[in-house]
């Protein structure tokens, strides 16, 4: 299983607690797999090939990181068959209906700015 953003508060909880019993964990730094570069990330989760990806990372405010980080390591679970885990995707991810729909992605936003 991958987790994006392991070592920030939810990735350590869920890395080091029960939730993750039974998984090879790969929990890569921002500085090694920066989630704002689509063909890096892709290029590494794909590369990795997880069963799971949970994506965790977040930086606050930081749009590129929030809405196009998690485009792009929702993009890189689907190109690798991974299962992907978005707890937060409907308060966090803006995605234009045509892409979320190539990845499998059902989006019902509530007003224009969704996710922004």
């Amino acid at each position: 299983m991958l987790v994006s953003g392991g070592s920030g508060f939810l990735g350590r909880h869920l890395t080091t607690g029960h939730a993750s019993d039974g998984w090879e964990l790969i929990t890569p730094s921002s500085s090694s797999m920066d989630i704002t570069r689509r063909d890096s990330t892709i290029d590494a989760i794909t590369d990795w090939k997880p069963a799971a990806v949970v994506h965790l990372a977040y930086r606050k405010g930081e749009r590129q990181s929030i809405v196009d980080g998690s485009r792009h390591v929702a993009e890189a679970a689907a190109a690798c068959g991974a299962r992907s885990v978005e707890p937060f995707r409907p308060a966090r991810i803006a995605l234009d209906s045509s892409k979320a729909k190539d990845l499998g992605i059902t989006c019902r936003p509530v007003s224009e700015s969704y996710g922004i």
